[in-house]
């Protein structure tokens, strides 16, 4: 079965601030599941699923591992679609 690729597009907003170490541990496993089969483009390179960790969202935000829309997209993705890989 092919990759399925999926495009996120928006202004700022997309780029998102949400906390990673907030989550439950219950979502913490769900992304490590997902992972497996979700990979997202981080710096030009494609990776397996998860936050992004950054110093300087630290100033504006108060935290450095930060996610978006795409941490969950994601993860529903991927428990819809057990077979299917995505991008």
């Amino acid at each position: 079965m092919p990759v399925q690729v999926v495009l996120l597009a928006g202004q700022s907003n997309m780029a998102g601030a949400g906390n990673y170490q907030t989550l439950s541990h219950t979502d913490k496993q769900r992304v490590k599941q997902a992972a497996k089969r979700v990979k997202i483009n981080i710096g030009g390179q494609l990776k397996p699923l998860t936050y992004v960790g950054s110093k300087s969202k630290q100033k504006k935000y108060g935290f450095t591992d930060f996610f978006g829309p795409e941490l969950f997209i994601g993860v529903t993705l991927a428990e819809a679609n057990p077979n299917q890989e995505y991008v």
